[in-house]
């Protein structure tokens, strides 16, 4: 998904694992965001940080252990101008098996 402002988020259905998150910020008129986090709807209901950054630039990619969500936000923390946010995706790289 993609969009602008201080916060962007990402339903999932059905909810699923992922254990990355790619974040592109359109740099067209400067990188804006100076801090930000990734709060991830647990399936029982709760909300959890799954990552926090200071920058985002053209691309940032986080790993992290695998968790299972239905809903994902970007939230823009500190930034400098309106946040434009270019595309933010999640993925499952990793399997148990």
């Amino acid at each position: 998904t993609s969009g602008e402002g201080d916060a962007v988020e990402l339903t999932l259905e059905p909810p699923a694992f992922i254990d990355h998150v790619t974040i592109m910020e359109d740099i067209i008129q400067g990188e804006r965001v100076r801090e930000y986090l990734v709060e991830g709807w647990l399936v029982d209901g709760h909300r959890q940080t799954i990552v926090e950054g200071s920058a985002i630039g053209h691309k940032r990619i986080h790993a992290f252990p695998p968790i299972k969500v239905k809903k994902i936000r970007l939230r823009i923390l500190k930034s400098v101008g309106s946040p434009q946010i270019r595309k933010l995706a999640v993925c499952h790289v990793y399997s148990e098996n």
